[in-house]
């Protein structure tokens, strides 16, 4: 008996390999989820980690966006002074602009310019300036992740 049901687990574990191995890879595969970055600091390492993470999500396909608020808002001046992430090389404002070139979605928040001094003419390229409706539309979007830095 035991030898009958080893041979029948055994057949439908070579069954099964067989059908995973003729499936196309992408059978398996989810659909990208969307990412949503919460960027709340002018720091380098961190704001750095936070943009060099979305452009590698961006690049594994996955739709993404970049929230910058509070001091945040500082990363996409166009004249703002800006130390590197480390790994990177980059400064925030390239990995930025990498983003906006990948078609990615770079959101700052216009209440928050304000309080930090800066004006619309201010921004650098490739950002927008967020309003509730953009906002809550991509970090309401069903299966998106949302992360804070």
């Amino acid at each position: 008996m035991t030898r009958i049901w080893i041979s029948h687990l055994h057949s439908a574990l070579v069954a099964l390999m067989l059908v995973a191995a003729v499936a196309p890879s992408h059978a398996f595969a989810e659909e990208p989820r969307a990412i949503f970055y919460n960027v709340t600091t002018d720091d380098a390492w961190t704001a750095g980690m936070s943009l060099a993470q979305a452009n590698v999500a961006a690049d594994r396909g996955h739709p993404v966006t970049v929230f910058l608020n509070v001091r945040a808002v500082h990363l996409a001046d166009r004249d703002a002074v800006q130390g590197t992430f480390g790994p990177s090389g980059k400064t925030p404002a390239e990995l930025i602009t990498a983003l906006s070139a990948k078609g990615q979605t770079v959101l700052v928040c216009g209440t928050c310019m304000k309080v930090g001094g800066m004006e619309n003419a201010d921004l650098m390229d490739g950002v927008t300036i967020a309003s509730p409706d953009l906002t809550f539309e991509a970090l309401a979007r069903p299966g998106t992740i949302a992360l804070s830095y």
